[in-house]
């Protein structure tokens, strides 16, 4: 018992101590696939899939997962030096659903340009990028 107090209390104080990463000019920035929409759903709708009812909600709301079932794959193409997909599939498991999705972008952008953004994703460069994502998880009712 007092080790698992000790492990717990190591694991607040350490926590609270480590930052998120920074961009050069100071600011939080994510990885650019998790700034990109998951699918043309999700874009249709503002980026915004936590009300979804598809398999794509694997990477915005996974308690949704109970209700959503199906498969569904993309692809994008941002410019002539950009291209993204997304997969994600959704089945029933016991009394809720198993889901598991993944995403990745592969662009070419400026040196210069960091945090890379949609915006720098466009433009030619001769920075080689890959952003990708993999989610898995369960929900029950």
């Amino acid at each position: 018992m007092v080790l698992r107090r000790a492990v717990f209390a190591v694991a607040l104080l350490v926590s609270r101590s480590l930052l998120a990463q920074t961009s050069n000019n100071g600011g939080p920035y994510a990885p650019l696939i998790l700034l990109l929409p998951s699918g043309p759903r999700t874009l249709a709708v503002g980026n915004t899939g936590v009300g979804g009812r598809d398999d794509d909600v694997i990477f915005f709301n996974p308690a949704q997962l109970v209700i959503a079932r199906g498969f569904s794959g993309s692809i994008e193409r941002y410019s002539a030096t950009s291209a993204g997909g997304t997969l994600s599939a959704v089945t029933r498991f016991n009394t809720g659903g198993i889901a598991i999705g993944m995403q990745m972008v592969d662009y070419e952008a400026p040196l210069a340009a960091f945090p890379p953004s949609r915006g720098t994703m466009l433009e030619p460069g001769s920075g080689r990028s890959l952003s990708g994502s993999v989610a898995a998880g369960t929900s029950l009712e």
